[in-house]
């Protein structure tokens, strides 16, 4: 399902048929003969012959159509913008349509099958408050006369950001509030958000070559969340980036088998590699930290000034890393380079409260923590975020400070490292402290914030999986589930039970006490809340 390809759909008994494209990364020459390399962009000027009873779409609107004898019209299409040739699209349908305006007045249309037209209109809802907040947050206009949506019955990738006319995977669009889940609701939401962020990380600005791969892909599913929690504010979706994202890759880059989030590629093969959890959440996940840091207003305004400096061109991480040190007068480059050059993160070591050293993270306790080879030598500089009473503050860990940096509270109170896990790094503290965070779970969770919660729950099961924390500390970490009625925490408490379940249960012993002991925390929770399907999108 690559280059140009027919595929069919039955509609009242009768197959149809519709063809499309799809051609990243490198797939474009299957199409037409190119120059198939993101660095050279060029204007395209397409024109279709089709069946009259078809109709042909293409990244720019139709600039005429013509008869050309009997059977078929052709269709041309106004000249394009400079593109990348992977962004380059064209179908041949019998769609429907619905169409909405954005604030401008830009027509942003769905085409889907007749049959499925009132499952487009949630996408349709979307598409226009999240394409109006990406103009305005960017401060940048979108720069075509169009944006076309269209749901094809297979396609091989879960949506395509052609320029213009993006192509989906129908479960990633189409979505109908009397039949489908709450999960397939927030699928749509955040498919459609992330295409959108690329119609200017990606197509206005793109990457000079697919080793900066996440140039594009890392910054559209960072702000996909922003893009859904402006159409559904009670969605937490900026902690719920901590499940999709964050923690998630964090278990894949603590394997010997991850990779530098900027990586040397060089066949289609290597190029196609890329596209995995590092690029997108990895890269996600590191600018989240760092707009932590900067502060949100000093990112926005950095990514405003990379778009308008390259746009319509190419760029690399370096050029990005140029933009934020000219938005905030911070050391970025140096900063970041720490975490994009090499793979893996640390955990830091937290000893009395403030002695804070940082060591690589690995879940194989009997790996060699400097293999592969890095230049950076796996350690980080680190923006650590610490909380006393509620007041954040960052200390800034320099990775020359062998030996480690010390934090200078106020008083004595207990202090959360790591708030929200907002920092991509695991935090180990000393025994006393892991048993004071148990009771104080056990007494008053809610104490603590949702996603602290679930990193508590996360890190720990992480650090015991290392073998750098007793299992025992850890599960005495879940007792306080029972009262827990949100979803982060008991989200990563089943992600790290799954684990343990599947470790033993071929133990005819240990399984069916692991197996009562949980069912004992689960069941006075699903008393509670019931089997009914009611509350909020986050309890469903």
């Amino acid at each position: 399902l690559v280059g140009f390809y027919r595929t069919t759909y039955e509609e009242d008994g009768q197959i149809k048929s519709i063809a499309a494209t799809d051609h990243e990364p490198t797939d474009a020459r299957k199409s037409f003969p190119c120059f198939d390399e993101p660095n050279k962009k060029a204007t395209y000027t397409i024109s279709i012959i089709h069946p009259k009873e078809y109709q042909a779409v293409s990244n720019m609107p139709v600039e005429k159509e013509e008869s050309m004898d009997d059977r078929w019209n052709r269709t041309t299409f106004m000249k394009s913008v400079p593109m990348s040739t992977y962004l380059v699209c064209f179908a041949v349908h019998q769609f429907d349509r619905i169409e909405k305006l954005s604030k401008r007045g830009i027509p942003l249309t769905i085409y889907v099958q007749p049959q499925q037209k009132h499952t487009a209109e949630y996408a349709a809802h979307v598409t226009k408050i999240v394409f109006d907040y990406f103009e305005e947050y960017f401060a940048m206009h979108y720069a075509l006369p169009k944006l076309d949506k269209i749901a094809i019955p297979d396609f091989g990738t879960g949506a395509m950001e052609n320029w213009g006319l993006i192509t989906y995977r129908e479960t990633n669009l189409l979505y109908d509030p009397q039949e489908s889940a709450s999960s397939n609701q927030q699928r749509v939401a955040s498919v459609v958000a992330h295409e959108l962020v690329h119609q200017w990380f990606g197509n206005i600005v793109t990457m000079e070559w697919w080793e900066d791969l996440w140039l594009n892909e890392g910054f559209a599913s960072f702000f996909e969340f922003l893009g859904v929690n402006q159409v559904e504010k009670d969605w937490q979706m900026r902690d719920q980036m901590l499940l999709e994202d964050v923690l998630p890759v964090q278990e894949d880059d603590s394997l010997m088998s991850s990779h530098p989030i900027v990586v040397t590629v060089t066949t289609p093969a290597e190029i196609t590699s890329v596209f995995d959890g590092i690029s997108y959440s990895k890269g996600a996940s590191i600018l989240r930290m760092l707009e932590d840091w900067m502060t949100p207003e000093k990112f926005q305004k950095g990514c405003q000034i990379y778009l308008e400096r390259y746009k319509f061109r190419n760029a690399k991480t370096e050029d990005f890393w140029e933009a934020l040190e000219e938005a905030s007068n911070l050391p970025v480059k140096e900063v970041m380079d720490t975490w994009t050059k090499q793979m893996g993160y640390p955990v830091l070591n937290v000893k009395d409260m403030r002695n804070i050293t940082q060591k690589r993270f690995l879940l194989d306790s009997k790996a060699n923590l400097s293999e592969p080879h890095s230049d950076l030598g796996y350690t980080w500089n680190i923006p650590v975020k610490w909380t006393e009473d509620n007041v954040s503050s960052i200390t800034f860990y320099n990775r020359s400070e062998t030996g480690g940096i010390t934090l200078n509270p106020a008083g004595n109170a207990f202090l959360k490292i790591n708030p929200d896990h907002i920092g991509f790094y695991r935090v180990n503290y000393e025994v006393p402290t892991w048993e004071y965070i148990a009771t104080h779970l056990s007494s008053n969770h809610t104490d603590f914030s949702s996603a602290d919660r679930a990193s508590l729950i996360d890190d720990a099961f992480a650090l015991a999986r290392a073998q750098l924390l007793d299992y025992k500390m850890a599960l005495n970490l879940t007792k306080y589930l029972r009262m827990e009625e949100n979803f982060l925490p008991w989200q990563r408490a089943i992600s790290a039970v799954t684990y343990i379940i599947s470790m033993f249960e071929d133990d005819k012993e240990l399984y069916p006490v692991i197996e009562k002991y949980f069912q004992s925390q689960v069941k006075p929770i699903a008393d509670h809340l019931g089997w009914n399907d009611d509350g909020g999108h986050i309890i469903k």
